[in-house]
């Protein structure tokens, strides 16, 4: 098979665009990676909207030049077929890796971002911010090298192709900027990279909502655990610098990727020199707090009568002396030995002062749970909040009350019920003396009652860390007219049987695995499975009617159904055969995911 005069090797990928093929340029006898699009989505009449990508991938990748960037060499097309020409580059990707290898040392993250940035400074001195740095757009080469992917939706600062409102680039690594739509410049592609950075040191993202609308609520408003209280093997340094990194507004954080890098190689320091660095800030302390005692509160003979009655000195010697690698107790300073000794006082006098000021502290707890008791109209609210919340059918209704005295809700909502939630709402804050921000999603009714049937075992997923996941692979979750959705399956920690799914607008349901009109899946534990690959699971396409969509996935100790179900059926029948044999299995392990998904027309997507 031949694209052009390229002659084509294999195939390295593919997604909801199209393939990616390694290839062989014979002029120069080497191999290329050509990206392609599929055939289906050069069809519409809005042609020049898919190619936007393409063309911003040429533009930007011609105007770099980089170790730590693919490089770009042409564009063409082939009859049906429009491809890009890049460097091949041998490796994995950041988040292939990351699955491999869920426990990276801080020596190789550390050797990763200095790369990434590379890559990035070089870029942003060009005038070209990425837009979507991730796991899935940084490869890995086999000796460690680390290469930036995919400007497909950057922004280049002669171009007019993308526009400030549209919002471009994969959610959960998004900038607070990208999330409002405003414009972005390179502290964007930082706040990425220290998203990046986060889930390298904890494994974890810092910002993961079920939906968009939640993921960018959290980039907006919340400031996610510090990574240290996820992984202990964390400084305190590094989370500094990924605090900064994720700063909420842009002047907060890094100004360059030269200053990320700067504050990187502080981690690193801190790392190797830690005990030295320690011990000597130790010493340092302990001489400028016995300096403090013998001059203000003690006379030096004082001291030194009270030490030797306690005996002290071979103490002190043990500690000081080993420290100044001194042999014997003479050649010691005994200046050193009662500075070290001021230090035994400093401690005790802070120890005394920490206990007075945590019985104050326990004192004033206990006048402010008095106090709450009295006063609970907020928690009469939270209450108020809970049970409506509850009255309502489907799932991931979340609420948050701010310090400006707003009611935040957002998730899910039937779109028969959207009307009568608000007017509730409303009233609530009326009566309540709040403001209402209401940002939910409507779901079709069958829809909402799937997401309430899955969330108990999404929870257990969840609080028991069984690993089970689902999401798009290398997209975001907004799908184009005749673009062929591929979704990751992480299964859990444990073998079972496998249920995917995906419940379409129109009100059916298709039944991507198992295969072959089987009535259970066998899966491995740790494993992971691309739904909607050729040659793997079944495909489709997205087509009409347009809406939210949502994936699910499910895995059973024991099997769920005892015959095999129709490839296609209504969601409402599937809904409730799978709730009736949720009951019957009550006492099996069972656990569930999903991904609620967007899809559009081409002619909406411009």
């Amino acid at each position: 098979m031949k694209l052009g005069k390229y002659k084509i090797v294999t195939v390295l990928g593919e997604g909801s665009m199209g393939v990616v093929y390694k290839a062989i340029d014979p002029d120069i006898q080497e191999y290329v990676a050509l990206k392609t699009i599929h055939k289906k989505l050069l069809e519409n009449k809005d042609r020049a909207v898919v190619l936007q990508r393409f063309i911003n991938e040429v533009k930007a990748g011609r105007m770099l030049r980089h170790p730590n960037i693919v490089a770009m060499y042409d564009y063409q097309e082939d009859e049906d077929t429009c491809f890009l020409v890049m460097e091949y580059v041998e490796g994995t990707t950041l988040k292939e890796e990351m699955w491999e290898n869920p426990k990276l040392s801080q020596q190789v993250i550390f050797r990763i971002m200095d790369e990434l940035l590379d890559g990035l400074q070089a870029a942003h001195k060009q005038g070209v911010v990425h837009r979507d740095i991730k796991p899935e757009n940084l490869i890995l080469k086999d000796n460690g090298d680390v290469r930036i992917a995919d400007f497909g939706v950057a922004r280049l600062d002669s171009s007019t192709i993308t526009t400030d409102g549209s919002i471009l680039g994969s959610p959960a690594y998004m900038s607070p900027e990208q999330c409002m739509g405003k414009q972005v410049d390179a502290r964007s592609d930082l706040f990425s990279a220290g998203v990046v950075l986060y889930q390298m040191l904890t494994g974890e993202k810092p910002f993961s909502g079920i939906a968009f609308m939640e993921t960018m609520q959290q980039i907006l408003n919340v400031s996610p655990d510090l990574p240290s209280t996820l992984n202990p093997a964390v400084g305190l340094q590094w989370d500094r610098v990924v605090t900064k990194a994720l700063a909420k507004h842009p002047d907060d954080r890094y100004q360059s990727a030269t200053d990320f890098q700067q504050a990187l190689k502080s981690c690193v320091v801190i790392k190797n020199n830690e005990k030295n660095r320690k011990s000597g800030r130790i010493f340092k302390k302990s001489r400028r707090i016995s300096r403090i005692l013998t001059k203000n509160f003690v006379t030096m003979g004082k001291i030194r009568a009270f030490a030797a009655h306690l005996f002290l000195d071979r103490q002190l010697f043990r500690v000081f002396g080993a420290y100044h690698n001194i042999d014997k107790p003479h050649k010691v300073r005994r200046s050193l030995l009662w500075q070290g000794f001021g230090l035994v006082l400093a401690v005790v006098a802070a120890a005394g002062y920490w206990i007075t000021q945590s019985q104050t502290a326990i004192g004033d707890n206990q006048n402010l749970v008095a106090a709450t008791t009295i006063t609970s109209k907020d928690d009469l609210l939270d209450q108020q909040l809970e049970q409506l919340l509850t009255d309502y059918e489907c799932d991931e209704l979340l609420y948050t009350i701010d310090s400006n005295k707003t009611i935040n809700v957002s998730g899910y909502i039937s779109a028969i019920n959207e009307v009568a939630l608000e007017k509730d709402l409303s009233n609530l804050a009326t009566t309540s003396n709040q403001q209402l921000d209401m940002q939910t999603t409507p779901l079709a009714a069958q829809n909402c009652k799937l997401l309430s049937t899955l969330q108990k075992f999404k929870q257990r997923n969840r609080l028991q860390k069984h690993g089970l996941q689902i999401e798009p692979s290398q997209h975001d979750s907004v799908f184009v007219e005749g673009e062929r959705p591929i979704f990751e399956v992480i299964t859990p920690d444990f073998p079972g049987y496998l249920y995917v799914d995906y419940f379409m607008a129109d009100g059916k349901v298709f039944h991507l695995l198992p295969t072959n009109n089987k009535s259970q899946q066998n899966t491995n534990a740790k494993q992971m499975i691309l739904i909607g690959k050729e040659g793997t699971t079944r495909q489709w396409e997205i087509v009409k009617p347009y809406g939210k969509e949502i994936m699910s996935v499910i895995v059973s100790k024991s099997p769920l159904f005892e015959t095999a179900r129709d490839e296609i059926e209504t969601s409402e029948a599937y809904s409730s055969a799978l709730r009736l044999a949720l009951v019957k299995n009550k006492d099996t392990v069972i656990i569930a995911d999903y991904f609620v998904i967007t899809t559009m027309s081409l002619a909406d997507a411009e």
